[in-house]
């Protein structure tokens, strides 16, 4: 194969449905595994994942793999990138995997500013421990991050003297530009300075745990009026697809079933300190899209835990709007009237203490009632109506089932003036209204529609299912046929007799092993479309027979084809064009 590694080998040793319930709930059925498919709009299990054949397949948008490709085309990397995800999940260690990694080819441009951030990493932590300026690393050491925090995450010090970063980054090679692309530099008047110089510096990591950009903390004796200097946008950090410590966090909020979501990285460096590691931040900008689908990978439930102020609270029922219309589990910490944030927590009340406001969990429905119940005067009438409509609104959004509905009522009931009944029946005047108003015609995935195609076409798709269930097909093709008329059938054809000839059997899911398929997006839509557990009737060999019919006028209706299209002569054309039809009436008769 095309790759250094044994392709072959990990696929074996990887449980399709142990990796793919990694990232989406899976549920037997038969003898497979049913889901909800990540790859369209799903809300019923369409995606069907088979243990003994190592494939997912789902019937609604097509989506069809192997358990690299499924990794993949979830996370939206590189095809090798997904198998050393894969080899991580499965705790497989194969021998020489960085070098095939580092063949991967970056932009120059790129691979220059993640080696700079790199390196300046390493100089800003070396700063911090060795630098004549005591008060950085004392400011460390009063906020209670040890040393083994500090190396984890790489926490530096950039010196005052902006000269002395700048001198470090020349003498390594870097120009004033690589450091400015890099978000580092900005010039004035001509001069190059570290636009971080006397701040603690933090930097922040991509999903793949390499730097791509710093956010910087004054010292107290700082008379900056910017709390934080962040990187701004560069060719490798968007603010907008970031959540900090997300590379840390990742596995073990897989595995623990949760993951805490807070405001800033040192409320997640206070959950770190306190052994909780599956903590994230989303650093100081507001939920997004890319954001969303980097928590629907965790595939667990999300909690979370903003500041108790008014701003806190208004960015966490944002934040709970955006993700209701999402598959996501959600739940809030609930801080009660508890005005610190999770750092501040840590250091008033101890690790217990914060672990105790990190277990006290509520359902988002609960903390919306909560939170309106705070902004609206619930002795004035008016405001009280104000609060119910919201109140039941997020009981509808929610679809919370009859018990919580009843709890839920129970506590606007205790909140204002309005009894219980009172209450119900406007909760079924909402539910009606809302029906009415979100009813929606239907949209007909354009996927779905089937394509009509000529039975030679369908022979040879079936061919490749034959050869696919039973290898030894593969040699009586060689024999008998040896081409394919369809071109990504032709290819489709050439990955197997390459994977059978290296291998001595190939199955469905080893073809989307081969990069031919993988880097061919036209090609890997025609294998995804093929449907392996058709039934067939059995195979035989006359079947090749149809495959070589009327292959001579096939042939002769190519080349004139190309002779219309390349002719100049007008008479000569007119008389292809009348030879083109006349064949073409043949050939439809037989057909």
């Amino acid at each position: 194969m095309a790759y250094d590694i044994d392709l072959n080998r990990i696929g074996e040793n990887a449980d399709i449905v142990n990796v793919i319930a990694a990232y989406i709930p899976l549920q037997p059925k038969g003898r497979n595994y049913v889901g909800v498919c990540p790859f369209h709009n799903d809300s019923n299990p369409s995606l069907t994942v088979s243990k003994d054949k190592q494939i997912y397949k789902c019937f609604s948008c097509n989506a069809a793999g192997n358990v690299f490709t499924f990794v993949k085309e979830y996370e939206k990397i590189d095809f090798m990138e997904a198998v050393k995800k894969v080899c991580d999940i499965t705790g497989q260690k194969v021998v020489g995997f960085e070098k095939v990694i580092k063949k991967q080819e970056i932009p120059k441009e790129k691979e220059i500013l993640y080696n700079l951030l790199n390196d300046l990493g390493k100089f800003y932590s070396y700063n911090l421990l060795n630098s004549n300026e005591k008060e950085a690393f004392e400011y460390i050491t009063n906020r209670g991050l040890k040393q083994e925090i500090l190396d984890e995450y790489r926490v530096g010090y950039s010196p005052l003297d902006s000269e002395k970063t700048i001198k470090f980054l020349k003498a390594k090679g870097y120009s004033n530009d690589d450091i400015i692309d890099a978000g580092v530099g900005l010039e004035a008047n001509g001069t190059i300075y570290d636009r971080y110089n006397g701040r603690l510096v933090f930097p922040l990591f991509d999903t793949y745990n390499r730097i791509i950009g710093f956010s910087a903390r004054k010292l107290p004796s700082s008379n900056d009026d910017a709390k934080y200097v962040n990187t701004g946008e560069t060719k490798l950090f968007h603010k907008s697809n970031v959540l900090y410590n997300y590379y840390h966090a990742e596995k073990v909020s897989r595995k623990i079933g949760y993951c805490y979501v807070l405001e800033g990285f040192m409320d997640v460096l206070a959950l770190v300190r306190s052994g909780i590691p599956n903590a994230i931040a989303i650093m100081g900008t507001a939920l997004t899209i890319e954001h969303i689908e980097l928590l629907k990978k965790l595939n667990c439930e999300i909690r979370f835990c903003f500041d108790n102020d008014r701003a806190g609270q208004e960015a966490t029922i944002k934040n709970l709007k955006l993700l209701q219309k999402t598959q996501l589990k959600v739940k809030v910490v609930n801080l009660g009237n508890e005005n610190k944030d999770a750092d501040e927590i840590l250091k008033a009340k101890g690790v217990e203490g914060l672990k105790n406001y990190l277990s006290n969990i509520i359902s988002p429905v609960e903390y919306i009632i909560n939170f309106y119940s705070k902004f609206y005067n619930l002795n004035n009438h008016e405001e009280q109506k104000s609060f119910l409509e919201k109140s039941l609104n997020a009981i509808i959004e929610y679809r919370v089932d009859s018990f919580d509905t009843a709890y839920f009522i129970d506590m606007i009931e205790r909140l204002t003036s309005f009894s219980k009944n009172l209450i119900e029946r406007e909760l079924n005047r909402l539910k009606n209204f809302n029906n009415l108003k979100n009813t929606q015609p239907m949209i007909v995935n354009s996927k779905t529609q089937k394509r009509i195609i000529d039975k030679y076409e369908e022979a040879e798709k079936r061919l490749i299912i034959y050869m696919l269930k039973d290898n030894k097909i593969i040699d009586l093709y060689n024999e008998k046929l040896g081409k394919m008329r369809n071109d990504a059938y032709r290819k489709i054809v050439a990955c197997i007799i390459r994977y059978y000839a290296d291998y001595d059997k190939v199955s469905y899911a080893d073809i989307f092993n081969d990069p031919a398929i993988v880097q061919d997006k036209n090609i890997y839509d025609v294998l995804c479309s093929i449907n392996i557990d058709e039934k067939l009737e059995e195979f035989n060999e006359e079947y090749f027979k149809i495959l070589t019919e009327d292959l001579e006028i096939n042939q002769r209706i190519l080349m004139i084809k190309e002779k219309i299209k390349f002719e100049k002569d007008h008479e000569k054309q007119k008389q292809y064009l009348k030879e083109l039809s006349e064949l073409i009436k043949i050939k439809n008769k037989k057909g």
